[in-house]
């Protein structure tokens, strides 16, 4: 006996209001790229040009209507798409292309339905339209499954990846994931430290305070653990690795170590987010814990803040490029194109920024500015959520401050001012330090190879502070190093042994 069929969220409520459409291109761009490379490797231009972006512009418009239309003249069909979740739009060339034509702001940038075939084309090698289903010419704009032949030239049907498809929540689901993260779970001893060496007792003992001069209203939660541990640190080199016994410590109730070691299929971008969540955790919210759809949103937030940064670095490392192009120098080598390949590929890209780690130590710097600029001006008790605060003004703000930064440290200049050029220096260890210690934390197989990582750069960011020129003042000092441990410090603080 069959049973009737399950009611969804995609038969309650509208296909327009639950297709999450920036959401969706963001993946879509993501498989656009990966082709995109496997095509310059054999092609020299073309790939995935604009007119394939606005082809999928149109598509991922006409998406909702043809399935709202489908769940009133085709009930069952519409049921089939929802179980086996293969939605789809009915379209064809001419159609598309006048969607595009109509948006373009100039005619020699209008598209022919030959140039639409091509764009479809593209788009299923890319896997993010996974079939084209041609039809027989009805009359209709949507034909029925018995029209469907290979030799059709009516309407044809294009489903999309269900992979690359992003669907909002309804508000009974958040309410049901509210509730279940919110569920007790297993209790957390907050009263006890691993044996694991903690990052806190490397940079907050109470040598390393004395030695630089730290005010004491900077040292964090954990400088009582230092407190007790320093006696079992005399006589040995600052930054040297530590086997601490278990003690108390007056950790905040609130607080509870967010316990986050990837796995060998754990995505860099999603290691990255969650590493970047924990330093805002920490840095702005004083380590305070969220339930797992405000930490959810968060991250995803992160993620695409991320992708947009990388664009940025990108960008940025592609005008530099065309500047070196452009330079005298490189136009000189023309009669050598082997050596000027070379002097290009080899020299002057290798000096530019990655940019995938580029991309974390700019957002990364822009949650440590917030935290300054908050502790300076006193709001940082009054920052919102964080699915919130990731896509308000000030975050907005705090992210252009510091891709200026990061623009500003890699444009040659000369450096008159010998403070602030130590002080870039010095950033520049800092964030490679930061970007060096996530990778050896994905890369090894425990946290331990981090942190003889972290040890190392530590040794080095106190050597180059000893080295300080006179003009840098003792609170640039103590800054240089607060930033150093502000970037760090919450990766190691949730590692377990």
């Amino acid at each position: 006996m069959v049973g009737e069929p399950q009611l969804t969220k995609f038969h309650e409520w509208s296909m327009y209001d639950l297709l999450d459409r920036n959401a969706t291109l963001e993946k879509a761009y993501d498989l656009m790229e990966i082709y995109q490379r496997k095509w310059l490797r054999t092609h020299k231009r073309g790939g995935m040009v604009a007119s394939v972006h606005d082809v999928l512009q149109a598509i991922l418009s006409i998406l909702p209507r043809t399935m709202e239309d489908m769940k009133k003249e085709q009930p069952n069909v519409f049921g089939w798409a929802v179980y086996s979740q293969e939605f789809f739009c009915f379209t064809n060339n001419e159609y598309l292309a006048s969607m595009v034509n109509k948006q373009a702001a100039r005619p020699i940038l209008q598209i022919s339905g030959r140039t639409v075939r091509n764009c479809i084309k593209k788009l299923l090698e890319a896997q993010i339209l996974t079939q084209k289903v041609n039809f027989v010419h009805t009359g209709k704009n949507y034909p029925e499954p018995m029209h469907e032949d290979p030799n059709g030239r009516g309407y044809f049907k294009l489903v999309v990846n269900k992979d690359i498809l992003v669907w909002g929540e309804t508000m009974a689901e958040v309410a049901g994931e509210a509730a279940q993260s919110d569920s007790p779970g297993t209790p957390i001893n907050t009263n006890t430290v691993p044996s694991f060496p903690q990052m806190y007792s490397i940079l907050d003992n109470k040598d390393t305070l004395k030695q630089y001069k730290t005010p004491a209203a900077i040292v964090n939660k954990a400088s009582a653990v230092a407190e007790l541990n320093s006696l079992a640190n005399e006589g040995t080199e600052q930054g040297s690795k530590l086997n601490l016994p278990t003690v108390s410590t007056n950790l905040p109730v609130n607080f509870a170590p967010k316990v986050f070691i990837p796995t060998k299929t754990t995505d860099k971008e999603e290691f990255f987010a969650q590493q970047l969540f924990e330093q805002a955790r920490v840095a702005l919210w004083g380590g305070k814990n969220f339930n797992a759809l405000q930490q959810i949103q968060a991250i995803d937030f992160l993620r695409s803040h991320l992708r947009l940064t990388r664009d940025f670095v990108q960008h940025f490392r592609k005008q530099k490029i065309e500047a070196f192009k452009d330079s005298d120098y490189y136009q000189k080598q023309g009669k050598n194109p082997k050596r000027q390949w070379k002097i290009l590929n080899e020299w002057f890209v290798s000096k530019l920024p990655p940019t995938e780690l580029s991309a974390v130590r700019i957002v990364a710097e822009a949650i440590q500015k917030q935290r300054e600029n908050g502790l300076k001006r006193g709001y940082l008790n009054k920052l919102y959520a964080p699915q919130f605060y990731f896509t308000s003004e000030n975050w907005t703000k705090a992210l252009d401050y510091s891709k200026d930064d990061f623009m500003k440290l890699y444009t040659q200049f000369g450096a008159q001012n010998r403070s602030l050029s130590y002080y870039q220096m010095v950033m520049e260890h800092i964030h490679k330090s930061h970007t060096a210690t996530l990778q050896a934390l994905k890369d090894g197989t425990t946290p331990q190879y981090a942190m003889n990582v972290t040890e190392k750069a530590w040794r080095k960011i106190r050597s180059l502070i000893a080295q300080a020129p006179p003009e840098v003042s003792q609170a640039q000092k103590d800054k240089l190093i607060r930033k150093f441990k502000d970037r760090l410090q919450p990766i190691f603080s949730n590692q377990i042994s």
